[in-house]
C-alpha cells in the first residue's frame, strides 16, 4: 500500500504514530521518493509494464491491449500467464502512428526534386 503525505502531514505521522513502525516498515522521505506501481530500475536495465502500467502508459483500455497482443498488433512477452511490454518496444509503437505534419511532407518532396 502507498500513502501519499506532504511533508508537513509526514511528519506529523511519525510523531504521531511512531508505535506503528517496525523494523520491516521503510519510511522514505516525501522528497526521495516517486510514486509508481513497481521499482524503477536503477542502472540501465529495461524497464517493464504490466498490463495495467501499460494501459496507463499508452492511454489504452487493458481491454484494448488485450485485443491487440491478440491480434499481434503490439508487442508483448508472455510468461506464464501474465503479460509484460517493455518501455522501449512501447514508444516504438506509439511512434508509428505518427502522422507527419504537412511541412514534413513538403520538405521531403523539396528535397527529392518533386516540386
Amino acid at each position: 500500500m502507498i500513502i501519499v503525505f506532504t511533508e508537513e502531514d509526514y511528519d506529523n505521522f511519525l510523531k504521531t504514530n511512531s508505535n506503528l513502525v517496525t523494523r520491516n516498515t521503510t519510511c522514505i522521505p516525501p522528497t526521495q521518493r516517486e510514486f509508481t506501481s513497481s521499482p524503477q530500475p536503477t542502472d540501465n536495465s529495461p524497464r517493464y509494464f504490466n498490463i495495467k502500467e501499460a494501459s496507463d502508459y499508452t492511454m489504452q483500455a487493458v481491454q484494448t491491449l488485450y485485443a491487440k497482443c491478440s491480434q499481434k498488433t503490439i508487442p508483448y512477452i508472455k510468461r506464464g500467464r501474465r503479460l509484460l511490454f517493455l518501455k522501449s518496444d512501447l514508444d516504438k509503437w506509439l511512434l508509428e502512428g505518427r502522422h507527419r505534419t504537412k511541412e514534413e511532407i513538403r520538405a521531403d518532396f523539396i528535397k527529392a526534386g518533386k516540386l
